[in-house]
């Protein structure tokens, strides 16, 4: 899930972007790993911000971090 601030002045995203229940999440740039059911950012002038959400029951952190979509090797 990607989320991008195209405008001049901040922009607050809380609550707005729900998941269909708890799933785990990595947050790409940062690297953190949490367990949440909606996603919340600010984002600064022409920020974005960047998840893997993964399916349900399964971690966001697994496979290769550094992929934009984390798989395992094989």
């Amino acid at each position: 899930m990607v989320a991008i601030n195209t405008a001049h002045e901040p922009v607050e995203l809380a609550d707005a972007l729900p998941l269909e229940g708890e799933r785990s999440v990595l947050d790409w740039r940062t690297g953190a790993v949490v367990s949440t059911d909606r996603l919340t950012v600010t984002l600064a002038p022409r920020d974005w911000a960047y998840w893997v959400v993964a399916p349900e029951g399964r971690g966001a952190d697994e496979g290769d971090l550094t992929k934009y979509v984390t798989i395992t090797a094989a």
